[in-house]
């Protein structure tokens, strides 16, 4: 028996046996087959395995092939069994069976159903497709023989930092880590690689700590380095360079879904750069984890949150949001939760909470109630499912000034307060001034307006008829009848008012004489009075007090076309249309500030005849307007054969109000014209005295007087105007950036029955779940000491970093917050979590009672030195970003569904060293990590592969060999504009767009329009992210869309990365660009040229044979492109940095090519 096993395997021999049996209830039968089943777990070959351990071998068995119908989920759950649990696992069931009796495998059905070989009764059902391999039985077997012993969920168990291993090659480790990785690799029987060369180390630390290459001296400083500290000396370098907060924050973009759009429908532009930034600051400064956590999930609750703890918010907001009408916002504003308790879920406890929301987890104990529990962390920001913004930032929205725009905020708004005093006392000096100008004006009054160019004149004095010029009519009349019935009498016209409606008209006193009353359902119709053309410049008007909405003048059709024009009163503004077709072949204008209702204003349109929005000119008072315009585009005929009519358009727009002294011109009247009719308005109150005057014809006077007489008064209006306007500029240049507050009252959060925003379920409150250790309300009660020390050690790593002051910017962000909707505190530069004190004033939006939990609360909890999850989950993702997998490799699952770590107790203590701190740092020290990691010698092997490792470690997961991968997106093209020497190495800002194929954006909402200049050239990380148009090279190399969570990007390699490595218009100039550096750094020797080619595209020197194919193929596109000067010229034409005037053309396109070679191995593009 022992032989067959060992010759033929236990998976083989399993199936043997159960081959040898036909399915047979008889209960002898059954325990024949079980005693053979007990005799080959008695065998040497299996008794010699490992001891059995739950969490690594049993838990995912039962995880993978049970749980989804005896697991957490209740709805789910059959027969009343339930595996993930030991107490429920153990028990009795209603059959009077148990599943599991420890010891015992002939009475625990589990091992009945799992040798079963009825389909009917056989577990899994095969049905399910997820049949049990030998192994696996022989696993579970052994394990409820050996008494069934069950552990706690490995991740769910605070971990604990275990002593280093022993290890037989004592002088290979370099650092605490390498002890656990030479454990395993002595246990599998091999060894590690050797150090790699130093020119291979160096690339790798510079790409993995900067996303960027050494340069060719930085290489050779590195290469003449012979101290044992060099390595060292090179990695607190990297470290030190502000171009490590970049790298580092590539990552982390990818976790918060970082974009520079919304998302959903229209996928509106939104600007989050400032907060990207405080990402890249934060990773420069050093700053602590658990500090990084905080602010970023709750730092607008921090007691007097500064500015940028409000700005780190904006990881929470992230998320997509939609604009489009016909959305529903209660059902998106659920999206928007759900996607931050998810993505929370990920980032720090590495899970896959979002399984939750419908259902109980079908793995994980994680109930539908405690994921609506997390969902009311986050439900409670004031917020609109439907933003209706596409091109700013919506609501919550912190405006975040530099200290130069902090400093002309000061002076603009000092500007504003003297320009407003100086007003005011020219507002308290009218009263004398304009009693000389009444006598000035009453002694010598000015000339009345002429009638140059007056075709009508409409007065209501007791009469409906206009008076006309009758040469002027009646050639509007012959003009505008096709086709008359009979000619017209030498003083007749076809004019003929018509007052529509039933009765007579009626009268009121108007500001010359009468006017006539319109009252929603009166109008004039006037007939043919006026037809004027788009090409003619024509003036009309008249007085009126505005009660409501509503025509005052029009010669328009009927809709949908309203041709013709038209002066119109809507919503305290007037508004001016001449159409051809409307709304796409038609001026519009419209009066910028409101107007007074019910008091008389003289309203007066000037169209210039320009066919353009800018020629129509609109007066009120005497006085010209600043107006809208909001549509134009005129190119058609305004004729029509509609009648003229005051205070209606057609059948539609009746207007409200009083109506006074129609005037209509066949010209453009001058500003002065304007004035002195609205003077002819004034004259009769100004012929009564002082006392006579009632109170509103003297508001009136004064009015008139202030708005076109009192020189003081408006020179200092207009002061006011620039001062007003220039600060306006300055808010509105100000950047904003979305920010988290909490709402009070608020918000109440309700279970959703399967997810389903519409079916609201029980009413639950913030907390955690029971599966992790309870938020304590000792952690409540003493969150401020948590804080403050957290801000200690945030501000000792700021200053280490960076040496930066502590002082606080200007005061501004307030004044600016009106204006952008934010309701923001104070804007302060301090980056450091404050010193809480005893009398410290709460935040604004603080939890009233130690009861009611916040995100605050929460993530002072993630961090919490009892958590089980978040500092494992961290030190494996950094992890995977140097090595390319995680200890865990499912790093976004640590349930029940993860893989064991490759390395559990490595994992352990690098979670315990980064959360409590040691030799190498303080707690929650990010940078001490990664100097741990990247000096260890593990990180520094080689990545040569030797057969024995092929065969013993094929996926590396035991770290046999140093990591060799290819680099990200964005690092690629950085790496591309590095080497040529085009890189722009500003730090922050906002995004930029290089070039990118026509037509990607079409049939979004936005237009692409490319930049120019260094901005071209700028690091990937700023390259605009938008979602549904992602930038095409990106996408190629894997880079995610970013509507959601990214947790470890894929690695492909396809044709298409080739392609665009070669015709990419950012590639292909950097080859070129590459091309030119050597040939000026070489320009006489070609095997020195492509050597320093070679250097730095790949930082090492050339192999002969390498040497030897590169000039090959410049000769051969030498010979080329001197045959062929226009695709010389066509190729070095690619992209916008200058061509030298003195360089060969046709040798630079052939270097140029053969840079592109450079710039497309495989080896460039890998670490």
């Amino acid at each position: 028996m022992e032989a067959t096993i060992a010759a033929v395997g236990v998976d083989r021999f399993w199936h043997r046996v159960m081959r040898a049996h036909t399915f047979n209830n008889n209960r002898a039968i059954y325990r024949r087959r079980l005693a053979m089943v007990m005799l080959v777990l008695g065998s040497p070959a299996i008794a010699a395995q490992k001891d059995i351990d739950f969490n690594r071998d049993i838990r995912p068995i039962l995880s993978d092939h049970c749980y989804a119908c005896h697991g957490p989920d209740e709805g789910k759950r059959k027969a009343g069994l339930r595996l993930d649990r030991q107490e429920e696992a153990l028990k009795t069931l209603k059959s009077g069976n148990r599943a599991i009796v420890p010891g015992d495998v002939e009475k625990s059905t589990l091992v009945q159903r799992l040798t079963s070989r009825d389909p009917d009764e056989v577990m899994p059902p095969p049905k399910e497709g997820k049949p049990l391999q030998a192994v696996q039985v022989e696993l579970l077997m052994r394990w409820v023989k050996e008494g069934a012993r069950w552990k706690n969920h490995w991740s769910f168990i605070a971990p604990e930092r275990p002593a280093l291993p022993s290890v037989r090659e004592k002088s290979w480790p370099r650092n605490e880590i390498d002890y656990f990785i030479l454990e395993r690799l002595e246990k599998a029987g091999l060894k590690p690689a050797p150090e790699a060369d130093k020119a291979t180390l160096i690339r790798r630390a510079s790409f993995d700590l900067t996303g960027l290459p050494p340069t060719v001296g930085e290489v050779d400083a590195f290469l003449a380095d012979d101290s044992p500290e060099a390595y060292d000396k090179l990695v607190e370098r990297l470290l030190n360079s502000a171009h490590y907060g970049e790298r580092m924050a590539a990552n982390w973009l990818d976790l918060a879904r970082y974009a520079d759009t919304s998302g959903y429908h229209f996928d509106g532009v939104r600007f989050m750069w400032l907060w990207r930034d405080w990402v890249i600051d934060a990773f420069n400064r050093n700053k602590p984890y658990d500090a990084f956590t905080i602010e970023q999930l709750a730092g607008d609750l921090l007691p007097d949150p500064t500015r940028e703890q409000r700005i780190a918010t904006g990881f929470v907001r992230n998320n997509m949001t939609t604009d489009e009408g016909g959305s529903d916002p209660d059902e998106y504003l659920n999206k928007y939760v759900v996607d931050r308790v998810s993505t929370m879920g990920a980032v720090w406890l590495g899970m896959t909470v979002g399984c939750a929301e419908c259902h109980d987890h079908k793995f994980d104990p994680l109930l539908t109630k405690e994921f609506y529990k997390l969902y009311a962390f986050f439900h409670n920001v004031p917020e609109k499912g439907l933003d209706r913004i596409r091109t700013d930032n919506p609501p919550p929205r912190l405006p975040a000034p530099t200290p130069e725009q902090a400093m002309r905020f000061v002076e603009a708004d000092f500007r504003l307060r003297d320009d407003e005093k100086t007003l005011q006392d020219r507002i308290n000096a009218l009263g004398e001034t304009q009693e000389k100008w009444e006598r000035e004006t009453n002694a010598k009054p000015p000339p009345m307006p002429g009638d140059e160019g007056l075709i009508a004149l409409m007065r209501f004095d007791d009469t409906l008829r206009p008076s006309t010029n009758a040469a002027a009519a009646k050639a509007i009349d012959q003009k505008i009848q096709a086709e008359p019935k009979q000619p017209l009498a030498e003083n007749e016209t076809a004019i003929g008012p018509k007052f529509v409606r039933d009765d007579k008209p009626e009268f009121a006193d108007g500001r010359l004489g009468k006017a006539l009353k319109f009252d929603g359902k009166t109008h004039i119709d006037l007939g043919p009075l006026v037809a004027f053309e788009r090409t003619n410049a024509f003036s009309f008007g008249a007085w009126v007090k505005v009660q409501s909405d509503g025509a005052i003048l029009s010669k328009m059709e009927k809709k949908p076309g309203y041709r013709g024009f038209d002066l119109f009163a809507n919503d305290g503004r007037f508004e001016v249309h001449l159409v051809h077709q409307f709304p796409d072949d038609a001026i519009k204008v419209k009066s910028k500030d409101k107007l007074a209702a019910n008091q008389w204003l003289h309203v007066l349109v000037i169209y210039d005849g320009s066919e353009k929005g800018a020629g129509v000119k609109l007066f009120v008072d005497g006085r010209s307007r600043e107006v809208e315009i909001e549509k134009d585009k005129l190119s058609g005929s305004i004729a029509n054969h509609e009648p003229l009519r005051i205070g209606s358009r057609n059948a539609e727009g009746h207007f409200t109000g009083l109506i006074d002294e129609v005037r209509f011109y066949d010209r453009a009247l001058s500003a002065e014209d304007v004035r002195l009719l609205v003077f002819q308005g004034m004259m009769p109150i100004l012929a009564k005295s002082g006392g006579k005057r009632t109170q509103e014809e003297r508001d009136d006077l004064r009015r008139f007087y202030k708005e076109n007489y009192a020189v003081d008064y408006l020179r200092s209006e207009a002061a006011l105007a620039r001062s007003r306007k220039a600060k306006e500029d300055l808010i509105n240049a100000i950047p904003t950036s979305m920010i988290m507050e909490e709402m009070d009252p608020p918000r109440q959060t309700y279970q959703l029955i399967r997810g389903d925003f519409r079916d609201k379920g029980e009413r639950v409150t913030a907390n955690t779940p029971a599966f992790l250790p309870a938020i304590r309300k000792a952690d409540v009660e003493n969150k401020d000491g948590r804080l403050r020390l957290a801000a200690r050690r945030s501000d000792a790593a700021g200053g280490a970093a960076k040496g930066q002051s502590s002082e606080r910017t200007p005061d501004v962000t307030a004044a600016a917050s009106a204006s952008v909707e934010s309701a923001s505190e104070n804007s302060k530069g301090a980056d450091a979590l404050p010193a809480a004190s005893a009398k410290a004033a709460p935040a604004k939006q603080a939890v009233k009672t130690p009861v009611a939990l916040n995100r605050l609360d929460l993530a002072v909890w993630l961090v919490s030195p009892e958590h089980p999850l978040t500092a494992r989950v961290t030190v494996n993702r950094y992890w995977a970003m140097f090595f390319g997998a995680g200890l865990v490799k499912t790093i976004n699952d640590f349930g029940s569904q993860g893989e064991w770590p490759s390395h559990p107790e490595l994992l352990d203590w690098l979670a315990c060293q980064f959360r409590d701190g040691g030799r190498s740092g303080g707690p929650w020290d990010v940078k001490a990590l990664v100097r741990l990691i990247v000096t260890s010698a593990t990180y520094r092997q080689s990545a040569a592969v030797t057969p024995a490792k092929l065969e013993k470690d094929p996926y590396d997961r035991l770290l046999s060999r140093g990591p060799r991968l290819q680099l990200d997106a964005e690092f690629i093209r950085d790496n591309a504009l590095a080497v040529s020497g085009l890189l722009n190495p500003k730090i922050g800002g906002p995004s930029v767009k290089p070039y990118q194929p026509p037509g990607i954006w079409d049939g979004t909402d936005a237009k692409y329009e490319q930049d120019h200049g260094e901005a071209l050239y700028r690091r990937g990380m700023y390259v605009f992210w938008r979602r549904s148009a992602h930038y095409p090279p990106f996408a190629t190399f894997d880079a995610p869309n970013r509507e959601v969570c990214t947790f470890l990007r894929q690695r492909t390699q396809t044709p298409l990365q080739s392609l665009v490595l070669m015709n990419d218009p950012e590639y292909v100039e950097s080859a070129r660009a590459l091309a030119e550096r050597v040939m000026l750094e070489e320009p006489a020797d070609l095997t020195k040229r492509l050597t320093r080619a070679f250097r730095h595209t790949l930082g090492r020197l050339p192999q002969p044979d390498e040497i030897a194919t590169l000039q090959r193929t410049y000769e051969q596109q030498l010979a080329e492109f001197r045959a062929d000067a226009r695709g010389a010229e066509t190729l070095l034409a690619v992209g916008e940095s200058k061509l030298p005037e003195s360089i060969d053309k046709a040798d630079l396109a052939a270097m140029t090519a053969v840079a592109n070679v450079l710039l497309n191995l495989n080896e460039t593009i890998t670490k």
